[in-house]
């Protein structure tokens, strides 16, 4: 009689054995939901960053002192309050924002070692209609991203239209003028030019919005035998609006279309000076991204004049590709017969818009996941301990 209460009991096991292995399959599958979303959140906030610096282009190594580093940040609109959703999506979308610019930023400084950073224009977004209790607020926020790394280079700073008007039948607002100038100064010690090696590098600041800062800061230097290299680089926030004296400097950046343009144009000598050049409009080019993203333009600026527009750095303009611009002036390259030498390279940022689609599907497998994590550990619960109750025979 035991013996044949045994094999039932037996052949019991043997029928429940696939079904084991079905439940620890589901088990499994279900947990590798979890570690699926892991994967796309890693990708997308740590891997394709990198991916992106890694392919910044790379330029020869040559000593500090005959080097100046500029950093170009075109356009990084400081998301407002006003036009935004409200809370919570507006507070997502505001710290998002930030923690982008903020990271991107951060790489772009120790990938260049900038001797200088140029703001160039529109750093806050409703900069021209904030109140001034949310103004403060903006000018924190940009701090915290941008922050001067206690005086590591020298920062100079852009009114655009966004910060103080003056875009299309908009008029200048001359408080918000005073507000702008008080919060970011243009450039501390102005007349004070980056100096390298008997060389130096003046800022010409044309602010379309409130006349021009800097503008005599390098004449005494025009007749001072003792330098080798004089640069004049020409910053504005508008690129169309010309200045007479803008063509004898040696290179012209501007921002304000939120795209990525180079420009330049030959120059010839005119007839009363040999030493003054004007610009003429043969030989233009320009460019807007490099499919393999890897140009470095380098121009000779005795013969040519490039005009640089620098893409924004912000994903807030709904632009797929942005970047920072990175000027690097070479100084006393003349004497080994290469002229006045500017380099400039685009750095790319990865797209934020597919980063948040990847979130984004990931949020959406942990949600899946959590609605079958207690459907699958009850079910798996139930069937252990059917299987471990005691039988009804042994019960007698």
């Amino acid at each position: 009689m035991r013996r044949c209460e045994c094999l039932p009991r037996v052949k019991c096991a043997c029928a429940r054995a696939p079904l084991r292995g079905m439940i620890r399959c589901r088990w499994l599958l279900v947990h590798s939901l979890l570690l699926a979303a892991v994967g796309v959140v890693f990708y997308s906030e740590y891997a394709t960053y990198h991916a992106a610096y890694d392919r910044w282009p790379r330029l020869e190594e040559v000593s500090s002192d005959r080097a100046v580093s500029i950093l170009l940040v075109a356009d990084p609109q400081i998301v407002g309050e006003q036009d935004e959703p409200s809370w919570p999506v507006g507070s997502v979308f505001r710290w998002d924002c930030d923690r982008y610019l903020r990271r991107t930023f951060e790489a772009a400084l120790a990938h260049t070692q900038p001797d200088a950073v140029v703001f160039l224009g529109d750093l806050i977004d409703e900069g021209e209609k904030a109140t001034d209790a949310e103004w403060a607020r903006y000018v924190r926020r940009f701090s915290s991203i941008f922050h001067p790394h206690d005086g590591q280079f020298a920062s100079v700073f852009l009114p655009g239209d966004n910060d103080v008007g003056g875009e299309g039948v908009n008029p200048v607002m001359p408080d918000r003028v005073k507000r702008f100038r008080d919060a970011f100064p243009v450039w501390p010690g102005t007349r004070k030019p980056i100096v390298r090696n008997r060389g130096r590098v003046f800022m010409l600041v044309r602010d379309p919005f409130g006349g021009t800062m800097d503008e005599e800061g390098d004449v005494n230097a025009q007749g001072n035998d003792q330098l080798l290299s004089v640069f004049r680089i020409v910053a504005t926030h508008l690129p169309f609006v010309t200045h007479p004296e803008d063509e004898h400097c040696d290179v012209k950046v501007g921002a304000h279309t939120h795209i990525s343009s180079v420009t330049w144009s030959r120059r010839k000598e005119t007839p009363d000076s040999k030493t003054k050049h004007q610009a003429t409009s043969d030989a233009l080019a320009s460019v807007v991204k490099d499919p393999d993203e890897t140009t470095v333009f380098r121009f000779d600026t005795e013969r040519i004049l490039p005009r640089i527009i620098v893409p924004t750095c912000s994903y807030r303009m709904g632009m797929k590709e942005m970047g920072y611009g990175h000027l690097r002036v070479l100084l006393n390259a003349e004497q080994s017969g290469e002229g006045k030498v500017v380099e400039y390279r685009v750095l790319w940022l990865p797209g934020r818009f597919r980063q948040l689609a990847l979130d984004a599907a990931a949020a959406c497998i942990l949600l899946l996941y959590a609605c079958l994590v207690p459907k699958t550990g009850r079910y798996f619960h139930a069937r252990r301990w059917k299987r471990n109750a005691p039988s009804s025979a042994s019960r007698d």
